[in-house]
């Protein structure tokens, strides 16, 4: 037999005589090396979530749009005449596709769905504590519940992506009808799945929802300076401008313009300038149209300072864990080589060196962590907590092995074969 699997079997056969020990070290590796994997993923994943929030969202110049028009302008436009509605059509299709900024429209106000079918939470008034349930006027009962309006670009404006299904394509905005597609936050991935339909108002038409898609969780935008997240909104398109436009047609392009926001680097001047040329071209004259003063989010910061303290308290959650970890499989590996010294020492008689041991000792503390790791590995794909966490695992594995066998190695080398066989005299 070769020394190194006499030296593994010395390892094994130490394992045996303590079963319950050995199992109990096992369960702590494996239950360490998972908090481990899962505060590392915590901390990393929170330090990402801050980093695409300021790319994706903060970290730009925003202009809020609005339309003045006064009682008389209003009247006519919304009169059988349509007095104003092809120049101010015009004018939001120019600026959807005007080159030298980005221009989206987001426009937020409670949707009507009928039946108690949507999560509670994404009622309209949930944080206030109100009852979302109304009455139409057929006695049928329905929700309000929180919605967006939003032109195509709004999803490619803050990266956001779908969890299942799609998001919206060109044909989707072409015309309000029966059917509305729709694409649900989060919050109502438990309940609802791509396909579903469900019955409700839009802009006072009954109409069918339709769920294309439900987005990832934490999908964020920004809002009048504020950060907010879509997991609790059913997010509805702003549809184009329709050549023989309804009430509904008229007033959801009023509110298209009106909520329309311009991204861009570019100064307020350069930008109002620019914003008056479209207004000409489209002959919109009779439309008041002013831009808002640029904005930046504050609430960067106190997000910036929230992650930070999350990070901060995880950091020192997977300190507190490691150093647990390495002292407790180092007292226990330390406290076998008090046990077996005399064993040690005969193997040493016999012509085995405190290399042989360490050999054993390494062997015994190796069987611990690469079960231990295993077994935290078997967890993660259990709880569905996999990608990066796993290399986490394996590097705090590794270094969890070395630093847990400086102290038994230095015990093992001064061990002394003079007290095995009466002491130095």
């Amino acid at each position: 037999m070769s020394r190194w699997m006499f030296n593994f079997a010395q390892s094994l056969n130490m394992i045996k005589r303590h079963r319950l020990v050995s199992f109990i070290l096992v369960i702590q590796c494996a239950v360490c090396f998972f908090l481990l994997g899962s505060v590392s993923s915590q901390i990393v994943n929170a330090d990402n979530r801050i980093e695409d929030i300021r790319t994706n969202v903060t970290e730009k110049n925003y202009r809020h749009c609005h339309e003045w028009l006064d009682d008389v302008q209003y009247y006519h436009y919304m009169s059988a005449e349509n007095i104003g509605y092809t120049e101010l059509a015009d004018y939001y299709t120019r600026m959807l596709s005007e080159p030298s900024f980005r221009f989206f429209s987001l426009m937020q106000q409670p949707g009507e769905v009928y039946g108690d079918i949507m999560p509670e939470v994404c009622w309209d008034g949930y944080e206030q504590g109100e009852n979302a349930a109304r009455e139409d006027e057929n006695g049928r009962t329905f929700y309000y519940i929180k919605c967006i309006q939003v032109s195509l670009s709004f999803f490619s404006e803050f990266a956001l992506e779908t969890a299942e299904g799609r998001l919206f394509q060109s044909n989707d905005y072409s015309k309000f009808g029966e059917i509305v597609p729709v694409i649900l936050g989060s919050s109502y991935s438990d309940s609802f799945s791509v396909g579903q339909t469900f019955d409700g108002l839009f802009l006072g038409q009954s109409c069918t929802y339709s769920v294309i898609g439900i987005l990832k969780p934490d999908a964020t935008y920004i809002n009048w300076g504020e950060i907010s997240f879509c997991d609790r909104y059913m997010i509805i398109p702003h549809f184009l401008p329709n050549a023989e436009p309804t009430n509904a047609d008229k007033w959801m392009l009023i509110q298209e313009v009106g909520s329309g926001v311009i991204v861009s680097d570019q100064d307020d001047e350069t930008i109002q300038q620019r914003v008056d040329e479209i207004v000409a071209e489209s002959g919109a004259n009779n439309v008041g149209y002013t831009i808002g003063s640029s904005e930046n989010s504050d609430d960067l910061g106190r997000f910036n300072n929230m992650t930070a303290e999350v990070s901060r308290q995880s950091t020192i959650i997977f300190a507190i864990l490691y150093i647990f970890i390495i002292l407790s499989i180092t007292i226990t590996v330390s406290g076998f080589i008090r046990e077996y010294q005399y064993e040690f020492g005969v193997l040493m008689l016999i012509g085995a060196g405190s290399r042989d041991i360490s050999v054993t000792v390494m062997n015994f503390l190796g069987v611990y962590v690469v079960i231990g790791n295993v077994t935290s590995i078997f967890l993660m794909v259990l709880f569905n907590d996999l990608s990066y966490t796993i290399l986490y695992i394996q590097i705090a594995a590794v270094l969890i092995f070395i630093l847990s066998g400086i102290m038994p190695i230095i015990k093992v080398y001064h061990l002394d074969i003079h007290e095995f066989i009466g002491g130095k005299e």
